[in-house]
C-alpha cells in the first residue's frame, strides 16, 4: 500500500460519517453540495504524497490484524461481548435510535443531538438491509477498521513495524493504582456495587485520563475518530490536511478535535511558514480553497452541537475563589499530570524536549481541566486530555525501539513503571473476560434503553430541541426499520 492510499483511506474513515451527516440531516440542496465538495477535498489533499506504507513480517502483520479485531469485540462493540454497564447502555441507545427513525432522529419536540458520526455507516447498513444484525457486525468491523488504520499511522510516524510498538499502544497506561489509594478510594466500592474488578482510572475529581485499552471498552464511538485524527495531524502527513482532518473529525469527536486544533495550527502555519519566502505568500499559501471548505463543512456541525441541552445548560468554567480551593487544584493537577504523563517523561524527554507539540498539546488538557461539561462535568477535561496521552504513547513506542541500546537501569526503571501501569487495562480485560463467560449471552448487551429519547438521568446529554435545529425540515417522521 503506498502512503497516498494509507492517508487518504484514513480521511475517509474521519469524512464517511461527516458526509451521511450532511445528507441526512439538512436539505439535500445544501447537504449534497457540501458532501461533494468534502469527498473532492478529501481525494485531493493528499494526492502528491509519494512512497510506500512499511510493513512487518507476515506473522507481525497478521498479528496486528487479529490484535485489532479482537479488540474491538471484547470491547462490546456491536454487542458481541459483555457491556461495561453505563456507557454502552446510552452508546447502544444512539444507534438503536439512528437505526429506527428517520433522519434528523426526533421525537416530539427533542432531535438527537450527539457525537454521532462513528454509528452513522452501521446505521445506514441496518437500515439499507433492514437487518439490525448486519448494522452490528458492521459497527465491530467499522472499529476494527479504524483501529487497524490508527496502528498504520502510528507505525508510519515512529518509522518501524514491530509488535512491542502494537503492546504499548493497547496497553499503555498511566500508573492509576497510586493515586487511586492517595486519594482514599477503596476497591470494596466498586466490588459492593458488582464490579468484578475495579477501576482504577476514575481517581481525580478533576477528570478521568483513561489509559489507551479502557477507552474502546467505554468511549469507543469518540476515541477511534479521534486517535485517527490526531495521527493524521501528528504524525507524518502533509500538513495542508490539517484544517481539513480537524473538520472531518467534528461530528465524530468534536472535544479532541477542538483539544488538538492549538498544535494542529502550530504544525499548520510553522510548516507554510518555513516553506515560503515572505509573510504574503505565507498568508496565500494557508488561504487556500482546502481552509475554505473545511471551513465551511465545520459550519453546520458546529450549529448542530450549539443545540445540544446538556451544552446549554450544563456548561461552566471551573472557578478559584480562594487560596485553599487554589492549593487543593494545583495538587489535583499536580498527581494527575505526574502519574498520567511524569512517569513516563524520563524515558521519552529526548524525544520531546524540542517539540513545541509536546508543550501546546500539555498546555491544551491542562486549561481543559477548569472547562466543566456534561451532567457530571467531567467530559470536556477528559476528551481533551485524548490527543496528549496518544503524544506520549507513540512517545514511548519511540523508547521502545531503540531499547537495545538504552542502559540496563533505564531498561529496568521503565519495566518497573510499566508493571505499576498495567493493572489498570489488565483490570479491563479480566472484567469483560469474566463476565462473557459467566454470564449468560443474552445479557451481553447493556440494552435496557431502546431509544434515546426514553427517560433517563443523562438524557439532556443526547438531545436538543428540535426547532433549534435550523438547518432541518419543518415536519419530521419517525419509522421503524
Amino acid at each position: 500500500m503506498s502512503r497516498k492510499h494509507l492517508y487518504t483511506l484514513s480521511a475517509l474513515y474521519l469524512y464517511i460519517p461527516m458526509a451521511i451527516f450532511l445528507v441526512g440531516w439538512t436539505p439535500w440542496w445544501l447537504g449534497m453540495p457540501l458532501a461533494a465538495a468534502g469527498l473532492f477535498l478529501c481525494l485531493n489533499i493528499f494526492k502528491d504524497v509519494v512512497g510506500r506504507v512499511r510493513l512487518g513480517s507476515s506473522l507481525t502483520e497478521w498479528t496486528v490484524a487479529a490484535v485489532m479485531l479482537i479488540w474491538a469485540v471484547h470491547a462490546g462493540i456491536g454487542e458481541f461481548a459483555w457491556q461495561n454497564r453505563g456507557d454502552h447502555l446510552f452508546r447502544n441507545a444512539v444507534f438503536y435510535t439512528l437505526c429506527d427513525t428517520d433522519w434528523p432522529s426526533v421525537s416530539g419536540s427533542d432531535m438527537l443531538c450527539y457525537y454521532i458520526g462513528f454509528w452513522l455507516p452501521s446505521a445506514t447498513v441496518a437500515k439499507l438491509t433492514g437487518s439490525m444484525l448486519l448494522g452490528r457486525v458492521m459497527l465491530v468491523l467499522w472499529a476494527a477498521g479504524g483501529l487497524w488504520l490508527v496502528i498504520r499511522l502510528v507505525f508510519e510516524a515512529i518509522g518501524q513495524v514491530k509488535l512491542r510498538i502494537l503492546w504499548i499502544f493497547v496497553f499503555f497506561s498511566g500508573i492509576d493504582i497510586i493515586p487511586f489509594y492517595i486519594y482514599g478510594h477503596s476497591i470494596d466500592r466498586y466490588l459492593n456495587a458488582g464490579w468484578t474488578v475495579p477501576d482504577f482510572g476514575a481517581y481525580s475529581p478533576l477528570a478521568w485520563w483513561t489509559d489507551q485499552l479502557s477507552t474502546i471498552y467505554w468511549i469507543y464511538n469518540q476515541i477511534i475518530p479521534a486517535w485517527l485524527g490526531c495521527m493524521l495531524v501528528l504524525g507524518k502527513a502533509p500538513t495542508r490536511a490539517i484544517p481539513a482532518v480537524i473538520s472531518f473529525m467534528l461530528i465524530s469527536s468534536p472535544i479532541p478535535s477542538v483539544a488538538l486544533f492549538p498544535a494542529g495550527a502550530y504544525r499548520w502555519v510553522r510548516s507554510a511558514w518555513y516553506n515560503t519566502s515572505s509573510l504574503k505568500t505565507c498568508v496565500r499559501q494557508l488561504a487556500s480553497w482546502h481552509l475554505w471548505i473545511a471551513l465551511i463543512l465545520a459550519i453546520p456541525i458546529g450549529l448542530y452541537f450549539c443545540a445540544n441541552t446538556s451544552a446549554s445548560t450544563h456548561t461552566s468554567v471551573y472557578t478559584i475563589n480562594s487560596m485553599a480551593r487554589l492549593a487543593k487544584t494545583m495538587i489535583h493537577i499536580g498527581l494527575l499530570l505526574l502519574f498520567e504523563i511524569g512517569v513516563f517523561i524520563p524515558f521519552v524527554w529526548r524525544y520531546v524536549k524540542r517539540d513545541a507539540t509536546f508543550y501546546i498539546l500539555l498546555a491544551t488538557a491542562v486549561c481543559a481541566l477548569f472547562v466543566r461539561t456534561g451532567i457530571q462535568g467531567m467530559d470536556f477535561a477528559s476528551r481533551a486530555s485524548i490527543p496528549l496521552i496518544l503524544f506520549m504513547s507513540v512517545a514511548v513506542g519511540r523508547f521502545a525501539t531503540d531499547w537495545n541500546h538504552q542502559r540496563r537501569a533505564v531498561r529496568i526503571a521503565f519495566i518497573c513503571i510499566a508493571l505499576l501501569a498495567l493493572p489498570g487495562p489488565m483490570c479491563e480485560v479480566a472484567r469483560t473476560t469474566y463476565k462473557s463467560l459467566s454470564v449468560p449471552l443474552s445479557e451481553w448487551a447493556d440494552n435496557g434503553l431502546r431509544s434515546i429519547f426514553d427517560s433517563s438521568d443523562y438524557r439532556d446529554n443526547f438531545v436538543a430541541p428540535a426547532s433549534d435545529w435550523p438547518l432541518g425540515p419543518s415536519e419530521h417522521s419517525n419509522q421503524p426499520l
